[in-house]
C-alpha cells in the first residue's frame, strides 16, 4: 500500500520501537499509580454520589485504567503473549482496588439514593459498544502518533471506565446486585471493545508485520476475543431494542398528551411510563376532563401506538372551591359505557364579615 495515502494509518506514526516502549509503560504500576487510581475512584464516587458530571469528568481524566486495556489489544494484534499476561494481570488488580476503593466509600457516605449519575450506568446498551469501538480506535491511532495530540483525554471521557467501576462499588454497598451487575456489564462492554479497537488500530497502522522484539501473527488469541465480543455485544443489543421501543413509547405518550389533552387551562404535572407492566399513569391539573372525551382519548389510542396500555388519569382542579381528586382509569378494552367516575368535593364554607 501507497504509504503517502491520504487515508494511509502509517503516516505520522513513531517508530515500533516507540510504540513498543509505551505500551511496556503502561505496565508500571507502582504504589503512586495505585494511588492515583483510588483517588480517582473515590472522585468518580462522589460525583456520582451528587449528581456532578464535572467531577466525574475529572475522574476520568487522571485515572490510568486506560494504559493496560490498551496494552491487551497491542498485545494481541502483535502477539506478544508474555506482555498480554502482564497486561491482563495488572488490569485485574486495578479493577479490583477501584470496587474495593468505591464500595468502602460508598458505605461510608450518608447518602445512599442512586442519583442519575448512578442509574444511568446501569443498563448499558448498544451505542456504549459503539461509542467504546470508535474511542478505543481514536485512542490506540493517538497513542502511536509519532507527535502526540489530545485524543487519549478525549477518548478518557468518551468511553467512561471510572464511573460504571464506581457504579459496581454502589451497588456492592447497598446490596443492590442488579446495580452491581449493569454497571460491571457496561464496564465489560467498554473495556472489552476497547480492546478490540486498538487491535484493529495496530492491525490498521502495519505494525504486526514489523520487526520487533516479541511481535508474532497469532490468530488463535484474536478469534478467542471475537468470540467474546460476540457474546458481550448481543445483550447489549437486546437492550438497545427494549431502549428504541421505549422511547417510540414516551413519544406516542407526549404526543398523545399535548394533542388530546394539554390545553390553555389543563396541564400535565407529571408522567409515569410503567413500560413492563403497559400502565401509564398522568397527574392533571386545571380543568376536568368530560367523559365524552374520555372516549374520545380512549378510542384515539392505536392512533398513538398505545393501544396496548392503560392509563390511570389524576385530575385535581383548582378553581373557586377545592376540589379533591378524581381517578379515571382507561384501558384499550374497557367500554365507554362501562365508564364510571368516582369524584368527592369538599366545598370551602362561606366567610360572614
Amino acid at each position: 500500500m501507497n504509504e503517502n495515502h491520504f487515508f494511509s494509518m502509517r503516516k505520522g506514526s513513531a517508530s515500533p520501537q516507540k510504540v513498543y516502549g509505551d505500551m511496556k509503560a503502561n505496565l508500571v504500576f507502582n504504589p503512586p499509580e495505585a494511588v492515583i487510581l483510588m483517588c480517582a475512584i473515590v472522585i468518580a464516587s462522589v460525583g456520582l454520589n451528587v449528581g456532578s458530571t464535572a467531577v466525574v469528568i475529572g475522574a476520568m481524566l487522571i485515572s490510568p485504567i486506560m494504559g493496560p486495556i490498551q496494552t491487551i489489544g497491542f498485545s494481541i494484534a502483535t502477539g506478544n503473549k508474555d506482555m498480554l499476561k502482564k497486561a491482563f494481570v495488572l488490569f485485574f488488580k486495578q479493577v479490583i482496588i477501584a470496587i474495593v476503593s468505591s464500595t468502602i466509600y460508598f458505605w461510608i457516605s450518608p447518602l445512599n439514593q442512586p442519583s442519575s449519575e448512578i442509574l444511568a450506568r446501569t443498563s448499558p446498551t448498544f451505542w456504549d459498544v459503539l461509542i467504546a469501538i470508535f474511542g478505543g480506535l481514536a485512542g490506540i491511532i493517538g497513542v502511536t502518533r509519532a507527535e502526540k495530540t489530545n485524543v487519549i483525554p478525549g477518548v478518557a471521557i468518551a468511553t467512561a471506565l471510572m464511573p460504571p467501576l464506581a457504579t459496581v462499588g454502589f451497588g456492592i454497598a447497598q446490596s443492590n446486585m442488579i446495580y452491581a451487575l449493569g454497571a460491571l456489564y457496561l464496564f465489560a462492554i467498554n473495556a472489552t471493545f476497547i480492546a478490540i479497537a486498538s487491535v484493529i488500530g495496530v492491525s490498521l497502522i502495519g505494525m504486526r508485520k514489523l520487526d520487533v522484539e516479541g511481535f508474532k501473527s497469532e490468530r488463535k488469541s484474536r478469534k478467542q476475543l471475537y468470540i467474546l465480543l460476540t457474546i458481550l455485544v448481543i445483550p447489549s443489543m437486546i437492550t438497545s431494542i427494549l431502549q428504541i421501543d421505549k422511547e417510540i413509547i414516551t413519544g406516542s405518550l407526549n404526543e398523545l398528551v399535548a394533542v388530546e389533552i394539554e390545553t390553555d387551562t389543563r396541564k400535565v404535572v407529571s408522567t409515569e411510563l410503567d413500560y413492563l407492566g403497559e400502565k401509564i399513569t398522568l397527574i392533571i391539573v386545571g380543568d376536568h376532563i368530560s367523559e365524552s372525551h374520555l372516549s374520545e382519548i380512549e378510542s384515539s389510542l392505536p392512533e398513538y401506538g398505545l393501544q396496548d396500555y392503560s392509563i390511570n388519569i389524576v385530575q385535581n382542579s383548582f378553581k373557586d372551591s377545592i376540589t379533591s381528586t378524581v381517578i379515571q382509569s382507561i384501558s384499550p378494552d374497557a367500554k365507554s359505557e362501562d365508564d364510571s367516575e368516582v369524584a368527592s368535593e369538599t366545598k370551602s364554607g362561606d366567610t360572614n364579615e
